[in-house]
């Protein structure tokens, strides 16, 4: 009796507790699309990309490797810089994401060229705080109030909704930027994040990038899993005075 093979869209799903994060083969999040990273029954991340003077990269391979764990290969098309045109596949990009509560991500470039590169970092970041069963339905209406705020001391952007007494926020934290580099936000801020980035010939350089819910709205751990090792020294991590500022000027704690 033959039998029918169904086959889900092509894309990747990791998730932890009551956060879920939905994007693209090639780690993208592309608006307007059902992707992005959903906590409870709101949708706080709506589009992710990543650039290297605004080029884009191309797709080696890549998947989830666990329940909340993926991780992409990409390699880039040749990019124009200042310093001449860097030749197509000569730069490894990787992107590795773990789902704990928010999202830890590692982005980690590697050179194959034999001689120095720089060029721009890009990540560009969109939130639109829908209700799920409203991007299901494919009928997105914006209401409430959405404001952005970047840190600089803290290298942390902060976008927060609020509608009447509802409230939703996210707050992505940039860290491990190599030789001391520091992200920056431009203007006018429309949630773009770059880093210049200087690559000798090989070695692996990683920046680090953490989305997160808000404080005190942490997901739980499947039934019959032992929280992870990671996700403990995570939360243990005291925060700067900085960092604390944001999150006060953001109201989620005190």
């Amino acid at each position: 009796m033959p039998f029918k093979v169904q086959v889900g869209p092509p894309q990747i799903a990791i998730h932890h507790g009551q956060t879920v994060l939905l994007s693209e083969e090639d780690a993208q999040i592309r608006w307007p699309t059902d992707k992005g990273l959903y906590f409870l029954d709101t949708r706080v991340l709506s589009a992710w990309s990543i650039y290297a003077n605004g080029t884009g990269w191309d797709l080696l391979n890549g998947g989830a490797t666990a329940y909340d764990t993926a991780r992409v290969h990409l390699t880039n098309p040749q990019i124009p810089t200042q310093d001449g045109p860097i030749p197509p596949r000569t730069l490894g990009l990787v992107i590795s994401r773990t789902v704990a509560g928010g999202v830890h991500e590692d982005i980690d470039i590697t050179n194959h060229n034999t001689k120095k590169v720089r060029f721009n970092l890009e990540v560009s970041l969109r939130s639109d705080f829908a209700d799920i069963f409203e991007v299901k339905s494919n009928s997105i209406v914006r209401r409430g109030r959405i404001a952005t705020d970047w840190s600089e001391s803290a290298q942390a952007l902060g976008t927060t909704y609020r509608n009447q007494d509802f409230m939703r926020a996210i707050i992505v934290r940039a860290s491990g930027a190599p030789d001391g580099a520091r992200a920056a936000l431009p203007e006018p801020a429309r949630g773009d994040i770059g880093v210049d980035t200087g690559l000798v010939a090989r070695p692996a350089d990683r920046a680090r990038g953490t989305p997160r819910p808000p404080e005190g709205a942490r997901g739980q751990e499947p039934p019959g899993e032992e929280p992870r090792e990671e996700a403990r020294a995570g939360e243990a991590r005291p925060r700067s005075q900085a960092e604390l500022d944001l999150l006060r000027a953001l109201r989620l704690t005190r």
